[in-house]
């Protein structure tokens, strides 16, 4: 196919150079005429190969071109020509091309034949020389079908420079698919499955075991019972010495801050941790308040809670600043809104600042309790 575009270009070529020189005697005829000269005459003799001669050097480079210039292909190669059944076979294509040709590469694993297509790449293009491009594709394909097949020929179309649309087809490349089992074997013949091993049952503790090990233990309570009475008897009668019991303070304010403490000692460079961190100071900072105001502030919105904290006589902006708080932390919590550092530590303080101002308050008065019947 490339033989006989070559020889095409050629005779396109003589052809060309042929209508050029007849173009150039007819231009040497007429001027001899338009000087007044005869067709015959001398200096027309003389010209006459001039002209040819210059036709010849302005035309010599046309068939050198046509020879170095190269042809559109395109080749198919197998990393290996026999495979049993499923073996994954390395198929490349190989497309070259004139640099301003457009190929059409859609649909190509679809002309595979027999071979499935299993891995698709992608298409490398590289410049070559002579205004011609390669454009590579690897695909993995696999035969499932034992017996002779090929990998058919690929035809690709592409359109040139000038507008026109080319074909380019690869030649066949035959394969051989073996089957996995050994010669001979018939595929009908299906072995069972081997029977279960037969195992005697066992418990894995004997009597004997078990009764070694209550002695042990029997023995071993003995020796300890033994050990504490003579511990008892060397201390004798020495009178016990009073143990003082000092009471934790317990109060609302202490046990939050001890909390905020516990939260502050969290590591906030891990988004989970700040998650932990905001839900650790709505937890500390609710408890609180239910505590020290005796609402309960678990059960509540964080609007209805600020409305709450001003029945209660709690200052309006101690209640706008828990309410800003708990905003925060459920926008952290629900929301997956991620704070930055500084932000976490200023809702920190903003949480020890709400103990601080509730603990300068003094607690509700509790209601006088009833006289008694007399």
């Amino acid at each position: 196919m490339q033989t006989a575009r070559r020889s095409a270009s050629i005779k396109v070529c003589h052809q060309g150079f042929a209508v050029r020189l007849t173009h150039v005697r007819r231009l040497v005829m007429e001027r001899a005429r338009h000087v007044g000269a005869h067709p015959g005459d001398a200096l027309v003799q003389r010209m006459t190969p001039l002209l040819l001669l210059l036709v010849l050097v302005v035309t010599a480079e046309r068939p050198a071109t046509v020879h170095a210039q190269q042809t559109a292909s395109i080749a198919v190669t197998l990393d290996r020509d026999q495979v049993t059944v499923g073996d994954r076979i390395m198929v490349t294509v190989v497309l070259r091309v004139p640099d301003a040709a457009q190929p059409d590469l859609g649909g190509l694993e679809r002309r595979f034949g027999d071979l499935n297509a299993l891995v698709i790449g992608l298409a490398e293009e590289r410049p070559l020389s002579g205004g011609m491009k390669e454009i590579r594709i690897q695909y993995e394909v696999a035969a499932f079908s034992v017996g002779q097949t090929a990998m058919p020929g690929l035809e690709v179309a592409f359109t040139g420079v000038d507008g026109a649309v080319e074909k380019v087809t690869s030649a066949a490349v035959p394969i051989t698919v073996v089957s996995v089992l050994p010669p001979g074997a018939d595929a009908a013949d299906v072995r069972d499955l081997k029977p279960q091993i037969d195992l005697r049952y066992s418990t894995g503790v004997t009597t004997r075991t078990i009764l070694i090990i209550a002695l042990a233990v029997f023995a071993g309570t003995i020796i300890a019972g033994l050990v504490l009475w003579s511990l008892w008897r060397r201390r004798g009668a020495a009178a016990p010495v009073p143990v003082v019991v000092v009471a934790a303070d317990t109060s609302p304010e202490v046990v939050a801050r001890v909390e905020l403490d516990e939260t502050a000692a969290l590591d906030l460079s891990a988004p989970d941790q700040v998650r932990d961190f905001h839900a650790r100071l709505a937890a500390c900072i609710r408890r609180y308040l239910s505590e020290r105001h005796g609402f309960p502030a678990f059960a509540m919105t964080t609007n209805e809670l600020r409305a709450c904290m001003e029945q209660h006589g709690v200052s309006r902006w101690q209640a706008r600043l828990t309410a800003g708080l708990l905003s925060e932390c459920d926008a952290v919590g629900y929301a997956r809104y991620t704070p930055a550092r500084e932000r976490a530590e200023s809702n920190l303080s903003m949480a020890y600042e709400i103990v601080a101002l509730t603990d300068e308050q003094p607690a509700a008065p509790e209601p006088a309790p009833e006289a008694a019947a007399v």
